[in-house]
């Protein structure tokens, strides 16, 4: 999943990305800190604090926390 999760980052769509993100969540992939950090990271870097604001306030809900 990772190295999925790694290729929608390099197409820097943000709505691919959280897409695919929430499908993972969605399908009880285990969400580690490291996927998170990849997601929140592409977010910032296109711009979209906001975003990934919100998706971190929800994964720190579901107990895993960027490092």
């Amino acid at each position: 999943m990772l190295c999925a999760l790694a290729c929608v980052e390099e197409t820097r769509s943000v709505d691919l990305c959280l897409r695919f993100f929430d499908q993972m969540v969605e399908k009880g992939a285990r969400i580690t800190v490291y996927s998170l950090t990849l997601v929140l990271n592409e977010l910032c870097k296109m711009g979209e604090v906001e975003r990934a604001k919100a998706l971190m306030g929800e994964m720190a809900g579901r107990g895993t926390k960027p490092n």
